[in-house]
């Protein structure tokens, strides 16, 4: 049996995670859906609004996976360009996506643009599954202008009492369930729930994006506090040159 992924790190863990995607690229959407109650949707909608972005900003969907967030883009008249390590996800990103955005493949910690290239950034359950957030967090403040937006939605275990047992049995034992019987990949839906267990919590995160040079940071919690979606804003960082825009 694989090692757990929150156990892994470095390359082996970046290996896994690229394996599980691989896997589950072609359910990936349908498990969603029925996972979050049909909800994401909603979430991604969510992110996009508080980005605030002009039609015409040009936004970095930083693990696009199969492209829900770039569909949301065109919807807001944005420019969008997803950027995804699985391959498999990025097939059906754009199959599904077409034309409403740009498709590359790349590293989250050492991303393949320019400083200051982008007016925003959104990011959707990408956070947990990555090496190294905090230089994820510095590579997407080096990436966005000053002034850009950030929004990222992330799951993470609820502080409520009741809800942390509840959400314990839904995603410790039904949505693993459920994800292997409609993935046939029983590992990947194990590691969902050691993954959020294993993440900051929603002051932590916070407080990186802050340190990674962010202000106006206000987090905002969903589904009874199991969803995180976090804005911010990105402010000239010490130690990096001054950004135009």
């Amino acid at each position: 049996m694989p090692v757990p992924i929150p156990a892994l790190s470095g390359q082996a863990k970046r290996t896994q995670v690229r394996r599980i995607f691989a896997s589950i690229a072609p359910r990936y959407d349908l498990v969603n859906r029925l996972m979050s109650f049909g909800q994401d949707r909603a979430w991604r909608r969510l992110a996009v609004a508080s980005l605030g972005c002009d039609p015409g900003s040009l936004v970095l969907d930083l693990g696009t996976g199969t492209g829900e967030m770039i569909l949301e883009l065109r919807r807001s008249r944005c420019r969008a360009i997803g950027l995804d390590l699985s391959l498999r996800m990025l097939e059906r990103g754009k199959a599904k996506a077409g034309s409403a955005g740009t498709f590359v493949c790349g590293d989250a910690l050492q991303l393949p643009f320019a400083a200051g290239s982008f007016d925003g950034l959104v990011s959707a359950f990408v956070l947990r599954n990555l090496e190294d957030v905090g230089l994820a967090l510095t590579e997407m403040r080096r990436v966005l202008k000053r002034g850009g937006r950030l929004a990222i939605l992330e799951i993470i275990w609820p502080d409520g009492r009741l809800m942390r047992p509840l959400f314990a049995f839904y995603f410790g034992r039904v949505v693993p369930l459920l994800g292997a019987a409609l993935t046939g990949d029983p590992v990947a839906y194990r590691y969902l729930p050691a993954s959020v267990r294993a993440f900051m919590r929603a002051g932590e995160l916070a407080q990186a994006v802050a340190e990674a040079g962010f202000a106006e940071t206000h987090w905002r919690p969903l589904a009874l506090g199991s969803v995180l979606l976090l804005t911010a804003t990105a402010r000239e960082a010490r130690g990096m040159p001054p950004l135009e825009g």
